[in-house]
Parts: structure tokens; sequence; C-alpha cells
């Protein structure tokens, strides 16, 4: 197993195996891990995988700077409880249209849309001139959006310095929003920022850059140094009697920087592929709708009812572990695809072969991609489209949003954490 760091010997992985083994409401279907790789398989042929995506997203930053990683810690520092229960038209909502290009504000307009991002038009109702024109973002994606907005108006809100100081009026008016519906956890998201800010100067010489270097190119250093230092990114539970450890935002906040800089300077970790899935509330529900996580009846009827779920309760940790675990047994039937040949684990069998073979695998950090994927330059190639953990958790999330209809009858797990 890849060296993760935890408490002891407890690594991410293998908590996450340990749930999986030890779970009664959730399960992973060997045939739908086989079927779920298929597809993924073939998705990442298309070139569906590839680290050019990220910055496709109009939100995201289009420049590697330091001032680009400022963005990304401050916006995964910040990055958790979206969901709402509010209906949509009601639901936490963040105006912003973009300024022309810079190295902080997004493209001005991409070919088709995304889930959450919504262009409303109000016309005059006697002449039919258009009176108003403004995108509104929801989610996750109304984070960036507020943040993109603040920086427009001069607000240096990722700046450590103007973090540490940060007033709940301050942070309330980033997030003000186009509904009656605020953003969720307010007070948590001051504290955590004003951490964030204060070790940022205390520890780091004003800058997150510091922390990434000082990892040295190691994605498992960069990850200890985070949850020792920053005590919002410090995802850990008890389970069946045992300390685990899940790291969603600490591992999505390495994984941005390598996506965003597409694995080269501040973005380049050389045991990138040690990184599990990251685990929410949104990934799960795909892995539910491709058969790759299944829940009992009971569970089922309690998220259906929208019964909350407390942070670090069995069934929480239950339905995350089990979705990192089999988010890692994908990636290894993909992997077998990748070789050419390697025998699939029939659809009657269990997952005890392709719990084994992980393992195996994953006692070596292994090459970004594999080599014998056809190229024209297998080296960028390599680079940008990558196989492991990671892309396939940027594909699942991407794909739960963008199929938002075709999933609605799946319900999610409705926890309010600062962990996700």
């Amino acid at each position: 197993e890849g060296k993760m760091h935890g408490r002891g010997d407890v690594t991410v992985l293998s908590s996450a195996r340990y749930i999986a083994e030890n779970a009664t409401s959730v399960s992973i279907p060997a045939d739908g891990v086989v079927r779920a790789a298929a597809v993924l398989h073939a998705e990442r042929r298309k070139g569906s995988f590839s680290l050019a995506g990220w910055k496709e997203h109009i939100l995201n930053p289009k420049e590697c700077s330091a001032a680009t990683v400022d963005w990304i810690f401050l916006v995964d520092t910040w990055n958790f409880s979206f969901w709402s229960s509010s209906p949509p038209s009601q639901e936490f909502t963040v105006a912003f249209d973009p300024p022309p290009i810079s190295p902080l504000t997004p493209r001005a307009a991409l070919d088709g849309g995304e889930e959450g991002r919504t262009v409303v038009v109000r016309c005059d109702s006697r002449t039919g001139a258009v009176r108003e024109s403004k995108t509104v973002y929801t989610g996750y994606w109304a984070l960036c959006a507020a943040v993109n907005r603040a920086l427009s108006e001069g607000v240096p809100i990722t700046s450590p310095r103007y973090m540490a100081e940060l007033t709940v009026e301050q942070v309330a008016h980033v997030f003000r929003s186009e509904t009656d519906e605020g953003i969720s956890l307010l007070s948590e998201r001051v504290e955590v920022a004003r951490e964030a800010g204060r070790v940022l100067l205390s520890r780091f010489g004003g800058s997150f850059v510091n922390c990434i270097k000082e990892a040295g190119g190691s994605a498992q250093a960069l990850l200890k140094l985070i949850v020792t230092n920053f005590s919002s990114y410090k995802d850990e539970a008890t389970f069946s009697g045992r300390s685990v450890v899940l790291y969603k935002r600490a591992q999505i906040l390495i994984a941005d920087l390598w996506a965003c800089f597409e694995g080269e300077g501040l973005g380049y970790f050389y045991d990138i592929d040690t990184l599990t899935m990251f685990a929410d509330y949104r990934v799960p529900q795909s892995l539910v709708y491709m058969g790759v996580l299944q829940y009992t009846p009971e569970l089922l009827g309690l998220l259906e009812a929208g019964t909350p779920l407390l942070p670090g309760s069995p069934l929480e940790v239950e339905i995350r572990g089990c979705s990192i675990w089999a988010v890692e047994l994908v990636l290894q039937e993909m992997r077998r695809l990748e070789n050419n040949g390697t025998k699939s684990v029939g659809t009657s069998s269990s997952t005890d072969h392709l719990m084994e073979q992980l393992q195996d695998n994953n006692s070596t950090a292994m090459s970004n991609t594999n080599t014998n994927t056809p190229s024209n330059n297998t080296t960028t190639k390599n680079r940008l489209q990558p196989l492991n953990a990671v892309v396939i958790d940027f594909y699942l999330w991407d794909y739960a949003k963008d199929h938002t209809a075709a999933m609605a009858h799946i319900p999610i797990h409705h926890t309010r954490s600062v962990y996700y």
C-alpha cells in the first residue's frame, strides 16, 4: 500500500479498506466494479480524463502563478457543505459576470454551459428590451464565483494577512446571495479562513507556495503538512473501534494544484498516484448510479427522507469509506484493461481478488499513466491523461453535476461538516 499520512500506521487507503470490510449498510458489488471500469476505460480513451479539463471550467484560474496557488488554497479551505434542502430557485446563489481574461479571472465564455451556472435575462414587459443579464451560480461554483467576484471588486480575499483578520460581516458580504438563503456554516468559514491565514503567516512565510516547496515534490509530505498544521483539514473519525482518516479537502487541495499546473512546477508530485478519491456527498451518488455502490433498503430510506447523518456517525463513515475503496477497485480494473487483456473479475465473483491485487499494486507509487496507451507524444499524453484515483474522482464529480436530472432519484447524504 502506498504510504499515506494518518494516525500512526493508519492511512486513507487502509482506512477505506477497513471500513468497506466492516460495513453493514453499504456494499461494493463486484459486477458493478467491472462494468463501471469498462465504461470509464472507454471514456478515458476518448480523452475525457485529460488534466487540461481543469482549466476549462469557466471559473477556474487559467494561469500558473503564486496568485493562483493562493486562490486554490482559499477555495479548498472553504470547499465544504454546499448541499441545500431548498428548491433550486431558492438555494444559495451568487451572481458574477467575469471581466476580461486575467491571471485570476475566468474566460468570458465557453461553448455550452455547466451545472450550477445559469444566465438570467430580464426583459422589459412592454418593449421586450433586455433590462438586465447576469450569470448566477449555485453549489461549489457559487463559492468560486464569490471569491472571483471579491477579487474583481478589489477585495484581497486570498491574501493570508487579510484572511487572518476576516470578520463575519466581511465574509457574509463575500458570500452575499441572490436569494434569501445564505451560505451554510458561515461562522465556521470565518474561523477556518482566519486560522489558515494565521498559520500561513506564522509557519509558512505568508504563502502556501512555501508549504508546497517544503514538501519537496511529494504529495504525501504535503498531505502531512496540511493536516498537521491546518485543523480544518484534519478529516478523521472512529469506525468499528478503529481510528480512520479520510482527508477529503487536504487531498483535493493537492489534486487541484496538480491539475491546474498540469503536473509541473508547483503542481509536480512524484507520488500523486498515492492519493485516493475525495470522499464527499456527490461522487457517492455517481457510484450508486453506476452500480458500484449499493445501499441497504434501510439506509436508502433514511437518505430519501432527507434524514441528516451526523459527522463521524457509522452510516456517514460507511458511505465515505466505501466510496474511496470502490474507486480504488475501479481504478485497479481500469489498469488491467489498460494493460491489454488481463482477465477481468467475473460478474459472479467477490471483490477479494481485486482487493488483493490493489494491495500488491499500491506497494510502490505507480507512474501517472500506462505507457501502453497509444500516443504520438507519449510523454505529453502521459502527463495530461494520467490514470489514477484523482482523475476518476474528477470525472465522477463532473458526471454527477452534468447528469443531475438523470440521477435525481438517487439521494445524496446530508451531513453538515467543514470536512466536505
